[in-house]
This record gives C-alpha cells, sequence and structure tokens, in this order.
C-alpha cells in the first residue's frame, strides 16, 4: 500500500496532468507543459551557486505557501544572457542534504522536494549548483511559477547532463536576449509598485500620519512579496527604537529616519531618482531594486572584518543598510553627529 507522501505525489502529478487550473492538495497546478515550452516562457535561465541567506537570522518556515526566507545566489551561467547580474534572491530554505532528480536527463518532473505537499522545491544546499529556470511577473524574480517542473534541478557539476542538455535546446530554439529601449525604462519607472503608508504592516499610526503628510509613498523592490522598505532599530545610542522610511516623491526616494520614535526630528538621507534603481532582470523586464534593512552591531563587524576596514571601532546600536540588491550595498552608521558609510555586500 503506497505511503501518504506517495499517495500525494501521485495526487498532484495527475491533477497537473488532467485539470488546468485546479488546485490538489495544496498545489495549484496548471496544464503540464513541455520542456520546450519551460525554456521559452523562462525569463532567464541560469547556473547559480547557492551562498547564504539573504537575513542573518532566517525563520526556516513557510508564509502565506512561501518560504519566508530568502536565499542568496551567485550567477555562475547565464544560458539565455538575459540575467544581467552576478547575484539574485529568491524564497527558499538551506539544508545541509543533496535533493538530485533521480530521473533521466531530459528531466520530465520536478525533484524529489518538489514533489512534496506544495509542489514546489524550495530547498536548496549551500554551495551546490543548480539550473535556475526562473519567471518575471511585473518585475520580480519567480522561481515558484510551474508545480511540479525542473525549474531548479541541483546539478552534480559545470557540464552536468542536465544543463549541457539544456543548453543545446536554448541554442537549438534561438532564444535570444532583450535590448530595452529608452521607452521601456521610463515605462519601468512608472510602473514602479509605490504604496501607501497604510500598506506596510506595522507602522504606528503617528508615523503612517506624517508620512501622508509628506506625500510619501513606499517603493518596492523585487527582493520581497511583502510590503517592505520601512524598518525600526537603534539608529543611535538613544534608548527608544527610532524608524527608517524610504519615501518617493514625485519618483525621488529619501530615507527617511524618525529619531527617538517621534516626527519632531527627522533626517533625511541619500535622495535619489527612482530611475537609479532600475535594472534590466530578464528577458523581458526591468526592475526596481532599492531596499533598506537594519544592520546590527553584529553585522557591521562582520562587514568591516570582510572588507578589512575599521571605521567603527565598537558599533554599539545598529545601522542602515542602504542597499541596491544584487549590485552593492554600504551601511550607514550615525555617529559624533554625523553619519559614516561602512562598505557591505557587493
Amino acid at each position: 500500500m503506497p505511503s501518504l507522501k506517495l499517495a500525494r505525489v501521485i495526487a498532484c502529478f495527475l491533477g497537473c496532468l488532467m485539470a488546468p487550473a485546479a488546485r490538489v492538495d495544496g498545489c495549484d497546478v496548471a496544464v503540464s507543459r513541455s520542456l520546450d515550452d519551460l525554456l521559452r516562457e523562462a525569463s532567464v535561465i541560469i547556473r547559480v551557486r547557492a551562498e547564504s541567506y539573504l537575513a542573518p537570522n532566517p525563520a526556516n518556515v513557510y508564509q502565506d505557501g512561501v518560504p519566508k526566507d530568502f536565499v542568496r545566489f551567485t550567477v555562475l551561467e547565464d544560458l539565455r544572457r538575459s540575467a544581467r547580474r552576478d547575484q539574485l534572491v529568491l524564497p527558499g530554505f538551506l539544508i545541509n542534504a543533496d535533493d538530485f532528480n533521480d530521473q533521466p536527463v531530459p528531466y520530465t518532473f520536478a525533484r524529489p522536494n518538489g514533489r512534496e505537499r506544495n509542489c514546489f522545491a524550495d530547498t536548496y544546499r549551500r554551495g551546490a549548483q543548480y539550473l535556475l529556470l526562473i519567471k518575471s511577473n511585473f518585475g520580480m524574480y519567480e522561481i515558484r511559477w510551474a508545480p511540479l517542473q525542473p525549474v531548479n534541478e541541483q546539478l552534480r557539476w559545470e557540464n552536468d547532463p542536465w544543463v549541457v542538455y539544456v543548453r543545446q535546446r536554448v541554442s537549438e530554439l534561438g532564444l535570444k536576449p532583450w535590448e530595452p529601449t529608452a521607452a521601456d525604462w521610463e515605462k519601468a519607472d512608472l510602473a514602479v509598485r509605490r504604496l501607501e503608508p497604510s500598506a506596510i504592516k506595522g507602522l504606528p499610526d503617528w508615523l503612517v500620519s506624517d508620512l501622508r503628510r509628506r506625500q510619501c509613498l513606499i517603493p518596492q523592490s523585487f527582493a520581497a512579496g511583502e510590503p517592505h522598505n520601512a524598518i525600526s532599530g537603534r539608529f543611535n545610542d538613544g534608548d527608544v527604537a527610532d524608524w527608517a522610511v524610504l519615501c518617493s516623491r514625485n519618483r525621488v526616494s529619501t530615507v527617511l529616519v524618525f529619531w527617538d520614535g517621534s516626527a519632531a526630528n527627522v533626517a533625511e538621507v541619500q535622495p535619489q531618482p527612482d530611475n537609479h534603481y532600475l535594472q534590466g532582470a530578464s528577458a523581458t523586464s526591468i526592475e526596481y531594486s532599492r531596499a533598506i534593512f537594519v544592520a546590527p552591531p553584529e553585522h557591521i563587524r562582520a562587514a568591516q572584518k570582510e572588507h578589512r576596514v575599521t571605521i567603527v571601532r565598537s558599533p554599539t546600536h545598529d545601522g542602515i543598510n542602504l542597499a541596491f540588491l544584487e549590485k552593492a550595498s554600504s551601511i550607514w552608521y550615525w555617529s559624533g553627529g554625523k553619519w559614516l558609510h561602512i562598505p557591505d555586500a557587493d
């Protein structure tokens, strides 16, 4: 008698074949795609190496059916010449085990982790290589777009039979990169998702009111599904938590720092046109890539050690990480009445 886990896999697989747009045991399924269909639909096809979590303290849980954590990858090979970046971040979890596909090449089914209840492979081994077939959705990279399909398979080496096969098919199908025009960049700037302050969970009422008074909208990067770019931390040596918010007005964004949890004393940091933080994301899209994060003292110490600099000898409070996602970031640290700049990830 088959196990419950196997029964779920069979049910989900049959659902993919027989029930377009149906939902089977937690899996949103659609009609089955051929490998050529997957390659044509994928905006980006890249060989990558799983590196680390984006945040220092991963939650290792799902939220609304999607991993709450994000994994950072280094791009090793761009099969469609459309990624336009050296690193990327995707939702997922790091594990200490391999998860190779047990089928013959060409694969027609996801690796074992992708055959479980949610029908997507969400685990990656740190340091291991993967071939990712990514779809761009309104400027955001989506890896969880084809249930039960081989869109993020682990590779044994750079010339793994799976990547060799996909290289050949990409060439035979004539899949070429997209070159955006000036009109495309302008359209992308206008299309940046800019949220009302009330859409950000956890903002206190006084802060929402002040941001509205300032006519602030909060621009959203591609990096996370949840509304973001508003953070709370101790950004000076006071005892009260401060707030920092990325405020976009007339398509120019500034980091507003609300000292001591109050609108009475506000610093404005690094105003920049939003279009300075656009990047070609895929074969068909441009995305907004500016984000802010809390940089706790231990992260500041690690960044200085990595870059072999000592700008702040003994950090005693948080800094603000200002990031151009997957390109560069720096930590802004308030000390002695001025902002100090500490290099962070490239």
